[in-house]
Formats: structure tokens, C-alpha cells, sequence
């Protein structure tokens, strides 16, 4: 995860206002949604562990250039998020 973490942070630096922004918005448009995947909602209990799961997809979005979700074939990255949404 800390790996993830050092990724993003420089990524994030070499992103322009712009960029960030619009990436941003995209995101905030379906980050909601992402909990309806895999009935995630139910398996985070608390508001904090849902944004810990939102959070990480956000990383890995940023670090990985990620523009859509999918559940058929995103499944290893949801189980990563849900894991460091519980920790």
C-alpha cells in the first residue's frame, strides 16, 4: 500500500491545475456509485471505511491512469480496496 501512497503523491505533483481538476470532477460524478460494485456498502460498516475504499480507487486512478471501473473485470482491485478500506 505504501507503494500505492508514494506513487500517487508523486503523480499527483506532476499533474497541472487543469488536469486535477477535470480528473476531479470525473471522479466525484462516480465515486458513489463505485460502493454499489459487488454490494461493497454492505461490507464497509462505517462512513470511514467508505471513504477509505473511495479513497484508494482515487489513488489508483490517479497512478494508473484509470478512466472506468468495471465489476467483470476489476474484482482484484476492489478486493485491494476493500482490504485498505479495513485496515
Amino acid at each position: 500500500m505504501s507503494e500505492l501512497k508514494k506513487k500517487f503523491s508523486r503523480k499527483i505533483r506532476r499533474m497541472s491545475s487543469k488536469e486535477l481538476e477535470d480528473f476531479d470532477e470525473w471522479f466525484t460524478s462516480i465515486a458513489y456509485d463505485l460502493l454499489d460494485f459487488y454490494d461493497i456498502k454492505n461490507e464497509l460498516k462505517s462512513a470511514e471505511e467508505k471513504l477509505r475504499f473511495i479513497e484508494y480507487l482515487y489513488m489508483y486512478a490517479i497512478v494508473y491512469g484509470k478512466t472506468c471501473f468495471d465489476e467483470r473485470y476489476d474484482q482484484p482491485l476492489f478486493s485491494d480496496a476493500l482490504k485498505y478500506a479495513k485496515s
